[in-house]
């Protein structure tokens, strides 16, 4: 059996298996790791699954899902949560809320139900590794215990001459020893505020009235539409920092600063190899304030490369460079850059893909039609959509059914403003409800019933299960759950619903089908 161990308790000898499930993985950054790769390494968890819970706690303090928040990341058996105003570790085995940590204003910049972009842009504010989660907040990254949520250490980042005050904190990410934080982020605070629905006034019986009522409420939601939409294209609030500050992960200590000459776009902004690439580039809506005074942009977008160990700069290029996104490939040491179009994103984001030699910067091959962002899965890159080679950029092809000729592989699904993500055996969206596709059989779409996913990607495949804790505050059309599958041998789709029972503000699990809890009451017994 595998990690089994023997263990006496009072007159009980045990067989206890601890530690993580053979060749189950992690997920520890917004887009899976430090390089964005947005594919979890996790073995175990394939088609066909089964329920093993279902319910779990209140999404009462959880973002709304219009927000657009960071996506849930699962370390050794947890799973960790954003709120306005705390983080929350919980059991992937058993759906049991382990701890919450109050820090109060944490998720300030996704507490919008406008549609706006949120960490689509901004990229994630936390990172869970198994020795501390890691906390953008305020102007320091503040580090907390796994287990149990307290702090153990706040690092702040250096300030500029001149100043008195430390910069807020923007980008973060963590790899290997380093700690990696974006001073001087762009912010604007007026940029967080947003207009509500408005309502039809009441008290009247006359059909008249409550039709020029109904019109007026019409009018003005037609207008809070537009601005609605004018925040999501403009908002740019966290999108760039202008210094990247490289630090010593277990003290703090700065190792090397990096200046920007617009902006270091935080999706555009990977480590891999020993290196760290970033995008330096002015947002749309900066382009469009500065047109609006007359003003052009003084730097053209530029791709740069450092040593993440010293600093130097290795290789740059400022040669047609248009992406806001970048992941690199371990595995073949290739640098995809890429745009992220979709429905909830920035206005700037643009269609085209080209990948590079990450050593030296030789381009390999470049698209205008692909768009990311780009799931490095192995040798593929998997987009919306389709998929293609990753050092050819061809398309991958599948064999058609009924003629056995070959055809563009591809996929679809219904409607989902999420961004899809993948790990070895499966893709994870909003398709309608909460999705998948089952890459290990190429078997198509398919949907979990019962419960939609969230407009942030809440179906995380890590540590042996496929979790989806509930992130879909102020859904009101369909039933808002969490809830946690593995794998099961003897169906070939099921699909799952439920009710959630609220008792006191907390909903109770209806059914367990398997308690898998160790001694810390996140691994197997």
């Amino acid at each position: 059996m595998p990690n089994a161990v023997w263990k006496i308790a009072g007159d009980w000898t045990l067989l206890i298996r601890e530690g993580a499930l053979p060749e189950s993985a992690n997920w520890t950054h917004e887009h899976a790791d430090a390089a964005n790769t947005r594919v979890s390494k996790d073995k175990v968890v394939k088609a066909p699954l089964g329920l093993l819970w279902f319910g779990g706690s209140s999404n009462d303090a959880i973002l709304p899902r219009h927000g657009h928040g960071p996506q849930p990341q699962v370390v050794d058996g947890r799973l960790i949560i954003e709120g306005v105003d705390l983080l929350r570790a919980m059991d992937i085995y058993t759906g049991r809320v382990l701890w919450e940590a109050s820090l109060p204003g944490v998720g300030a910049l996704f507490d919008n139900t406008a549609h706006q972009p949120g960490a689509n842009a901004s990229g994630g504010n936390y990172i869970a590794t198994s020795e501390g989660i890691y906390v953008a907040y305020r102007d320091a990254c503040v580090k907390l215990n796994p287990a149990t949520g307290k702090q153990l250490a706040e690092f702040k980042l250096p300030m500029p001459s001149g100043s008195k005050a430390a910069p807020l904190w923007g980008y973060l990410n963590v790899e290997g020893d380093y700690l990696i934080g974006g001073a001087d982020p762009v912010f604007d605070p007026t940029q967080l505020k947003h207009s509500s629905k408005s309502k039809i006034p009441g008290g009247s019986d006359d059909d008249d009235i409550k039709k020029k009522a109904a019109a007026v409420k019409s009018a003005v939601d037609d207008a809070t539409a537009a601005a609605e939409k004018l925040l999501k294209i403009e908002n740019d609030n966290y999108v760039s920092s202008h210094r990247l500050v490289v630090m010593d992960r277990s003290n703090g200590k700065v190792l090397w600063t990096a200046d920007a000459r617009s902006g270091f776009r935080h999706n555009a902004i990977c480590l891999g190899g020993g290196r760290m690439y970033c995008i330096d580039r002015p947002s749309g809506a900066e382009i469009n304030r500065l047109k609006r005074r007359g003003e052009k942009p003084k730097q053209e977008p530029r791709l740069v490369v450092f040593d993440l160990k010293t600093g130097n700069e290795l290789w740059s290029t400022e040669e047609d460079v248009f992406g806001t996104w970048l992941s690199y490939s371990a595995e073949r040491d290739v640098l995809v850059e890429a745009g992220r179009t979709a429905s909830d994103t920035l206005g700037d984001e643009p269609k085209g893909m080209r990948t590079y030699r990450a050593k030296s910067g030789d381009v390999l091959w470049s698209s205008k039609t692909f768009t990311g962002p780009a799931m490095l899965h192995h040798d593929t890159i998997l987009m919306a959509g389709k998929a293609c080679d990753l050092l050819t950029g061809s398309p991958r092809v599948r064999e058609h059914p009924l003629s056995g000729e070959p055809v563009e592989w591809t996929w679809s699904r219904n409607y989902g403003c999420n961004t899809p993500m993948a790990s070895e055996h499966l893709l994870t969206f909003r398709s309608g409800a909460a999705g998948y596709l089952d890459l290990c059989n190429d078997g198509g779409t398919g949907n979990f019933g019962g419960f939609r996913s969230s407009c942030t990607n809440n179906l995380i495949v890590a540590g042996g299960v496929l979790t989806a804790p509930d992130y879909t505050l102020r859904l009101t059309n369909t039933e808002a759950t969490g809830a946690a599958s593995r794998n099961q041998s003897r169906c070939a789709r099921r699909s799952q619903s439920g009710r959630r029972d609220a008792v006191a503000g907390v909903s109770q699990r209806r059914r367990i089908v398997a308690d898998r809890r160790g001694h810390d009451h996140t691994g197997e017994a």
